[in-house]
């Protein structure tokens, strides 16, 4: 009797473990590993949304530059110098899965203003080189690299204005959080707040899964492979102490990254020139195509209190 029950308890523990090796898989795929979005899919999306008319970007001069990163990859940056002369850039940053075409929607809403455009492909994106996403950890010192090659090569008196999407808009504010003096305003559409925090919400939504013991195993794994911890991704400190004037953009809608999320970061914040846009009905990533005038209606007054 005792060898059946030390028997079957064996058998448990290894149908556990592999129960718990399959979701740790999965999730880690999910996280970190997810199939990256291609040109035609980007395009696809900004069709579908009706965010931009693809025929102006035949029209567009873009020059293609490359920077290496501290661990040697080579990373893929897209200049579109509108304005010759100019002492005003935007650094655009796309979100996970995604590439730097996502930012094709907000071009001539910069441009309106006066800026000239960075669009990035972020590490192990688009046709920049890598394999793992790091939700912001690397990524923040890669744009810092971009930053300093572009004020290299434009002059230390430019303006750096950063607009980031869902993990690029965790980058730009973990950026602003450790190089504040480097840039003169962000903008962060739909941003997580915190590493751990996104991923409890996330778990949440698939099938009730539990933070533990889930994100111990997944973020174990994100240590010994991809070198960071999801513990020391957290936007809202990075940036909360920080008097860099900051835009929140939120769809209300949004069931991936929950709105909420922005509203505390808000909240926290410190200075007296942030702002807070929360569209009506708009999911994911969807702001700016689901109101597109009011988006840029909030994004350029933002603007132009942060320069003054």
């Amino acid at each position: 009797m005792f060898k059946i029950i030390i028997i079957s308890f064996v058998i448990l523990v290894v149908i556990l473990f592999l129960i718990g090796k399959k979701l740790t898989d999965y999730a880690f795929y999910k996280t970190i590993l997810r199939e990256r979005k291609t040109k035609e899919d980007i395009f696809g999306v900004l069709t579908e949304r009706k965010a931009y008319d693809l025929s102006k970007y035949k029209e567009l001069d873009i020059e293609v530059l490359e920077i290496v990163s501290k661990e040697g990859l080579k990373l893929k940056g897209y200049y579109i110098e509108k304005f010759k002369e100019c002492k005003k850039l935007m650094i655009i940053v796309h979100g996970y899965t995604s590439n730097h075409y996502i930012a094709l929607q907000y071009l001539e809403m910069f441009f309106e203003e006066g800026f000239n455009v960075l669009m990035i492909d972020v590490r192990s994106h688009g046709d920049s080189e890598g394999t793992y996403a790091t939700y912001g950890y690397y990524e923040r010192e890669d744009l810092n690299q971009w930053i300093d090659f572009m004020t290299d090569r434009l002059g230390n008196d430019i303006k750096i204005g950063l607009h980031g999407q869902s993990m690029g808009a965790a980058t730009v504010l973990m950026y602003g959080g450790k190089y504040e003096d480097k840039v003169d305003f962000i903008i962060a559409d739909c941003p997580y707040s915190s590493g751990k925090e996104i991923l409890r919400y996330q778990f949440k939504q698939y099938k009730g899964t539990p933070l533990y013991p889930l994100y111990w195993f997944v973020n174990r794994r994100c240590k010994k492979l991809c070198k960071f911890d999801m513990n020391d991704i957290s936007p809202i400190d990075d940036i909360k102490d920080k008097k860099i004037p900051t835009m929140f953009i939120h769809g209300i809608g949004d069931d991936f990254v929950p709105c909420y999320m922005s509203e505390d970061m808000y909240k926290r914040k410190i200075g007296d020139k942030n702002k807070l846009l929360l569209i009506e009905g708009a999911a994911h990533v969807e702001a700016y195509p689901k109101d597109k005038v009011k988006y840029s209606t909030e994004v350029k007054k933002f603007i132009e209190e942060a320069l003054k």
